[in-house]
């Protein structure tokens, strides 16, 4: 039995980088999805589960600590007996990760459509929204980790170097990895020590309070040290030269519109983020999910079937390769070969729905809109015509952004996929492309009116 003489107090202050998508598996009013609150709806709540897992799995790339990691949020598993050199019972967790309860103003939400993968275009019907917590609110972690006195300074360091991958943003909270959400801002870190054999120290354990704590560093690993790497990607790209960028929300974010007599039909896109004073701002915005959709995803699926990769179609029981095409062939069945084998590239590198991608990508955030710095947009009038009689059907306007530029982070989980280094040299030969420099300006499109809009250019990455 392991002597627990000492406990260890953390308090981690967070700051909400990217949007939060914490699902409560509950439907709202106005959303298919809605945030865990408390039952007020004034809170979110962030369970402790949450807060044990992105620690369990930040600590789980780095190496020297598998031990630590193994007693995380993890009770005594036959599978795992003399794994990580625990006695054979192991009991329950030393860590103990406490709920968060933060006052929520209020919420933001993110439309979203399904991709038809064959053809790149929506596939109707399939809208859905999502409520989600924009970025900019800070969050606070505290957990408690009791331990011998042995080993405090070991699993200070192991907090300390894990919260430093927090920071870096490869793991997340809460869904959507994918599309970049759930990414945390390590602000402050402290840490208190009790010696239980104190009857003083004792009586502490379970107080809620800051004094005493001392103030602690996030330390950045070497190379040598990460066990479960992940490349990141920094990018500065920009609506083209001339171009408008169509990427539409159905709402105004902004007041921007007081005064007009005619809205237009749709609106340049735009997302909420937290201020300092709690309030919330509207600022442009390119989703994470449609820069990753269009600019990589539909160009390299693409490139894999000019090249005759096996490629699954959709729906998902369709399958271009060999097994499958022969267990068509020999059956007469329009399915998918039961002990279908198939290594399509594109879903082990952007997700299916058997498994998650590899690849993620953060909304791109305008940074400089105008030489002016004041965001400048126009209204486009256009008309619907009819196809066999060439007369006017409707008439509709949308609010398209006349320049600017903006940044966004690619992450790549290398641990995950031995192909990780295929995906690595796609990714890196769009960027070059969008650069334009050896291909024509504007090749890469996104936006919903990209058969006239949405050419972007990267300017540095």
């Amino acid at each position: 039995m392991i002597n627990f003489t000492h406990a260890i107090k953390v308090t981690v202050d967070f700051m909400l980088r990217t949007n939060l998508l914490l699902r409560s598996g509950s439907a709202g009013d106005f959303t298919d999805s809605t945030i865990e609150k408390t039952p007020n709806k004034n809170c979110l709540h962030v369970n402790g589960y949450v807060w044990s897992s992105i620690l369990r799995r930040a600590m789980d790339r780095l190496k020297g600590y598998e031990k630590i990691t193994a007693s995380i949020g993890k009770y005594d598993y036959p599978e795992e007996r003399g794994k990580y050199d625990y006695p054979e019972e192991r009991g329950v967790s030393p860590f103990w990760f406490e709920s968060s309860l933060v006052p929520l103003p209020n919420t933001d939400v993110r439309p979203g459509i399904k991709i038809d993968r064959k053809h790149g275009v929506n596939v109707i019907g399939a809208l859905f929204n999502d409520e989600i917590v924009p970025p900019g609110l800070p969050l606070k972690m505290r957990f408690t980790c009791f331990c011998g006195a042995s080993d405090m300074e070991r699993i200070k360091a192991a907090v300390q170097t894990a919260l430093w991958v927090v920071h870096d943003g490869i793991e997340n909270i809460g869904g959507g990895w994918s599309y970049g959400y759930g990414r945390l801002e390590v602000t402050g870190l402290r840490e208190k020590t009790l010696d239980l054999r104190e009857k003083d120290k004792r009586k502490l354990l379970w107080v809620d309070e800051e004094k005493g704590y001392s103030e602690l560093l996030i330390l950045k690993p070497a190379d040598s040290e990460i066990l479960r790497q992940w490349k990141k990607i920094s990018v500065k790209a920009r609506v083209s030269d001339g171009q408008l960028l169509g990427i539409h929300s159905p709402h105004p974010l902004s007041a921007d519109y007081a005064g007009i007599n005619h809205l237009p039909d749709t609106f340049a896109f735009r997302r909420y983020r937290f201020n300092p004073a709690g309030t919330l701002e509207p600022e442009y915005a390119v989703p994470g999910k449609a820069i990753r959709q269009g600019i990589f995803s539909v160009p390299i699926e693409r490139k894999l079937r000019t090249k005759g990769e096996a490629i699954c179609e959709t729906p998902a029981e369709y399958c271009t390769c060999p097994d499958c095409i022969d267990y068509r062939k020999e059956t007469g069945n329009k399915g998918r070969n039961p002990n279908c084998k198939c290594k399509c590239m594109r879903c082990a590198w952007f997700g299916s729905t058997e498994s998650g991608g590899i690849i993620a990508v953060t909304d791109g955030v305008f940074t400089d809109l105008t030489k002016t710095g004041k965001p400048e947009t126009v209204v486009l009038n256009r008309q619907q015509l009819c196809e066999h009689s060439m007369q006017n059907i409707q008439l509709f306007s949308g609010e398209y952004l006349k320049q600017g530029i903006f940044t966004f982070e690619i992450y790549i989980d290398i641990a995950n996929s031995e192909s990780s280094p295929d995906l690595q040299r796609e990714v890196i030969s769009i960027l070059e492309e969008a650069k334009g420099n050896n291909s024509p300006p504007g090749w890469h499109r996104i936006g919903g009116t990209s058969t006239c809009t949405g050419q972007v250019s990267v300017i540095e990455y």
